[in-house]
């Protein structure tokens, strides 16, 4: 999934960083490109998550509109509606924070 995900976004797992003095230095500081990735990877997963759950929001809503709405109650429908709102918000700031990720590392 990893090596799918580097080579999706250019991400070269071997690039070196400017603090990152060599393998023998116990006192190294931790490579920023690694824990970008990570995040990025984390963002990614995020996202996949939020569009399958918007996906499957979507199928509901076409279920919905087949069925005559007056038999589910009131409370379910607007519920639904907050949680298909929650899910919107979801995505585009889970959007925004790989987008913010990626311009970093590049």
């Amino acid at each position: 999934f990893l090596n799918k995900f580097n080579s999706l976004f250019g991400i070269n797992p071997d690039i070196k960083t400017e603090n990152q003095v060599d393998s023998n230095n116990v006192h190294a500081e931790v490579p920023v490109v690694k824990i970008e990735k990570q995040q990025a990877c984390t963002d990614y997963m995020l996202l996949d998550k939020s569009l399958k759950h918007l996906e499957f929001i979507s199928q509901f809503e076409s279920y919905l509109d087949t069925k005559n709405s007056e038999k589910f109650p009131a409370e379910f429908l607007q519920e639904f509606e907050n949680i298909k709102r929650e899910a919107q918000i979801a995505t585009i700031k889970t959007t925004q924070q790989l987008n913010h990720s990626l311009a970093l590392a590049a």
